[in-house]
């Protein structure tokens, strides 16, 4: 655990900007609500658990890291929480 799995670029998206499939790809920047953040790299396809077995954080130069909870198996998927808010802006609940 604690173990760096990724650090992903991340391309800030105006909230006006953000419609259709890429809405599923963004996430709140936290310092501003009307932008999002993109990211990049295999953290754009990691999906929802809510035992998940990685988290993300800010590294404070426009990426975010991606850090392992617990010891990852080879061959297991790796999955963050996507957070209440991600759920309640597209009126869904937590993995439907």
């Amino acid at each position: 655990s604690d173990e760096t799995i990724e650090v992903c670029p991340t391309i800030e998206v105006a909230e006006a900007d953000v419609g259709g499939a890429l809405g599923d790809y963004v996430i709140n920047s936290g310092s501003d609500p009307s932008f999002n953040v993109m990211i990049l790299g295999y953290g754009s396809l990691y999906n929802h658990s809510d035992s998940p077995c990685a988290e993300y954080m800010d590294n404070g130069d426009d990426s975010l890291v991606f850090v392992a909870l617990r010891d990852i198996a080879e061959g297991e998927e790796i999955t963050i929480d996507y957070g209440e808010e991600w759920w309640e802006t597209r009126d869904l609940e937590p993995g439907s």
